[in-house]
């Protein structure tokens, strides 16, 4: 990730999240988890990163400033994956209850 067009936005979007964070928390400093702050870090570069790989496919010059991101396209792979399969296991395989008549005739 040592591309600016992903670093410099991701460290903002990263930073940006902390301080919601903190904010979030300022009553309560305990409450404060570093893996929820390094984890904020990352979730902003997945979204930047996402976002930019998005945009690449309608702005090819953008694709060819984007590099060393096989990660994240790996990443988006298995989360299509992950949600295909989980349409295609509620929408095939799992059985739906009847619906209800209630006493008017009515259905749920």
């Amino acid at each position: 990730m040592s591309d600016p067009i992903i670093l410099y936005p991701s460290a903002l979007v990263g930073l940006l999240l902390i301080l919601c964070y903190l904010i979030k928390h300022r009553k309560d400093w305990d409450q404060v988890k570093i893996p929820a702050l390094l984890g904020l870090l990352l979730k902003g570069s997945g979204l930047v990163t996402g976002c930019l790989l998005m945009a690449s496919v309608f702005l090819p010059e953008l694709r060819v400033k984007l590099s060393n991101i096989e990660i994240y396209v790996l990443i988006s792979g298995l989360a299509v994956v992950y949600v295909s399969i989980q349409g295609i296991r509620n929408d095939v395989f799992r059985r739906t209850k009847p619906p209800e008549v209630h006493g008017d005739g009515e259905l749920d």
